[in-house]
């Protein structure tokens, strides 16, 4: 009989996410200021958060583009703060942005992630991001962009193909500017301009695919969510259905959960590793 060790989970991390926007699908802008940003920050590393993912502009569906001046002043503030505040932080951050001038600016503020919900960015771009040692880059597959992206979602019958020929040429763009692979993250864009179908096949590939690739997935609070399992459900009451399936990401080793309620998830993980006394 196969033993579980804790060396066999330690490849699960659980990304937390604030986002300082005033339309957040999943908290309705709740972490806009600064000191509830602050806060939530707190909050994250209390809960055992392992990254800590910052965001200035929505993703969802319908939601229209920013500026990058805009963006910028948006994220300024949280990242002066967290490096005057927290000049020791050991939680590795993450930056969820697509625009180029954001991620060379982050680099001045310890960013440990590049989250790119449009995969990848210019070629110089990455060559530049590639040459700092500690950066990790998450490219994420997105079907159309977020302002029309359910107009004409990806159906069901070209996810899987589609998934594979995204793997293929991200890993090979990234590791040509100077990635190394373990540096590499593939998200497969669960909720993003795909039907309900192509979700779930989307989560379906990702879990065949752990083995094989660095995935990151996120399908915290998603509105497919409630649409399988019942539309009355507001985004903060769907955390229970996200944890059954985010434990399922834990049991296939996938290597990134991201999800706005990490307490319950971190509970998973320290009794899997044996790390409770009542496990």
């Amino acid at each position: 009989m196969m033993t579980v060790t804790a060396e066999s989970r330690k490849k699960s991390k659980i990304m937390g996410v604030i986002n300082v926007t005033p339309d957040s699908f999943s908290d309705g802008g709740k972490y806009s200021s600064l000191e509830h940003a602050l806060a939530k920050l707190q909050n994250l590393i209390d809960d055992g958060a392992d990254i800590i993912d910052i965001g200035a502009e929505s993703s969802r569906p319908g939601a229209s583009p920013i500026s990058e001046d805009e963006e910028w002043q948006r994220l300024l503030p949280l990242l002066q703060e967290i490096k005057a505040q927290f000049p020791s932080l050991r939680t590795p951050l993450s930056l969820d942005t697509y625009k180029p001038g954001i991620m060379r600016k982050a680099l001045a503020y310890d960013i440990s992630y590049i989250n790119n919900i449009f995969g990848l960015c210019d070629s110089a771009t990455l060559k530049t991001l590639a040459t700092h040692s500690n950066i990790h880059y998450i490219a994420m597959h997105l079907h159309g962009k977020p302002e029309n992206m359910q107009e004409a979602p990806m159906l069901g019958s070209l996810t899987a193909r589609a998934l594979d020929d995204f793997a293929v040429k991200t890993t090979e763009a990234l590791e040509k500017a100077g990635f190394t692979s373990h540096r590499i993250y593939l998200d497969p864009g669960i909720g993003f301009g795909k039907t309900d179908s192509a979700n779930l096949i989307a989560l379906d590939w990702s879990l065949a695919q752990a083995k094989n690739h660095q995935l990151m997935l996120g399908i915290s609070r998603k509105g497919f969510l409630s649409r399988i399992y019942d539309p009355a459900l507001s985004p903060p009451d769907r955390d229970s259905i996200s944890k059954a399936l985010e434990t399922s990401f834990i049991l296939n080793r996938v290597s990134i959960i991201r999800t706005h309620e990490v307490k319950t998830l971190k509970t998973v993980l320290q009794l899997l590793n044996g790390e409770c006394e009542y496990a």
